[in-house]
């Protein structure tokens, strides 16, 4: 609405908000499939396998919202980073939908499909940092996928969980 200094003011808030994020959904990535091993529902292997979806999560997040930090003097690319980043959050809650895979996607990336239509519109240009975000996003999620089940990856998560 054109308050930059309202909005700078909050950003602070914004920035430590987002350092919390980081904080607790370490944790959170850590604490649940501990749980779940604990209580019997899940194996080791299970726990795992599992434990790169919400790490990869976070260090997606962070990718996306360090830079979102340091460009935040440059409105046209903070904002994008920041919703990318903000997208990366809200994955695991589109993911438990019970979609189908590619309406999943479509669905949890409306926001950045509308943003970038609205950018051909109405500036006449896509934004690079949106064409990096989808990039990063889907292969990241659909990496994770693959990746969790490899004997590399399984040994990687047994020691993360090991350790707590």
């Amino acid at each position: 609405m054109g308050n930059t200094k309202f909005h700078r003011k909050l950003g602070v808030v914004g920035g430590f908000y987002g350092i919390l994020i980081l904080i607790f959904g370490l944790a959170a990535a850590i604490i649940m499939p501990l749980a779940r091993i604990e209580s019997g529902d899940w194996t080791l292997e299970r726990g795992a396998s599992f434990l790169i979806h919400p790490l990869g999560d976070i260090f997606v997040y962070v990718g996306f919202f360090i830079p979102a930090l340091y460009y935040r003097r440059k409105a046209e690319i903070h904002k994008r980073l920041i919703l990318i980043a903000s997208l990366m959050l809200v994955f695991p809650a589109v993911a438990r939908m019970g979609m189908e895979q590619v309406a999943m996607y479509i669905v949890w990336l409306i926001p950045l499909i509308t943003s970038t239509t609205l950018d051909i519109i109405l500036k006449k240009r896509i934004y690079l940092v949106n064409i990096i975000g989808v990039a990063v996003l889907i292969l990241s999620v659909i990496g994770r996928y693959y990746f969790s089940s490899t004997e590399l990856w399984l040994k990687i998560g047994r020691y993360l969980l090991s350790i707590f």
